[in-house]
């Protein structure tokens, strides 16, 4: 599954659920100069806190996948394996938003028919996921609605 991913040793990488521990690790390893954020409910959050402590360039946060709270274009690469989302088409908008241009998705094939209307650009089939890259020069969508600042 990660040799599907291509990750590169530099790559910002947003998994918008979580993969199973060892997976997590694995890619870690890959990142020397980069880093990895999973989103997830916030007891899923607390115990990848504990359990995976020792990986000082992955970060678990918070939040669901249609309000992710990154800056636009900052992400390389953007993975879902699960896709269980409950408003594909505003996870759609906010994966085309953080994507950096030239960056890639990997998604369940059944949810990467959203992503190919939004603008990425099919590349290739890992199997059951989807690899799709975001164009060079593309923007990114405006949000739907303004964050609330606290």
């Amino acid at each position: 599954m990660i040799a599907g991913l291509d990750v590169r040793p530099n790559d910002r990488i947003l998994s918008l659920s979580f993969p199973d521990p060892e997976t997590i690790r694995a890619i870690s390893a890959l990142l020397k100069r980069g880093g990895m954020v999973c989103l997830g409910g916030r007891d899923e959050v607390y115990e990848a806190r504990r359990r995976l402590r020792e990986l000082p360039n992955v970060l678990f946060h918070p939040g669901p996948p249609e309000e992710i709270p990154f800056d636009d274009e900052y992400f390389t690469l953007v993975v879902d394996l699960q896709c269980k989302w409950t408003d594909p088409a505003r996870v759609t908008r906010e994966i085309q938003r953080v994507l950096l241009g030239g960056g890639r998705a990997v998604v369940a094939a059944e949810s990467s028919r959203q992503l190919l209307a939004a603008g990425l650009e099919k590349d290739e089939s890992a199997g059951e996921f989807r690899v799709l890259h975001k164009p060079e020069g593309a923007r990114p969508s405006p949000p739907d609605h303004l964050p609330v600042l606290r």
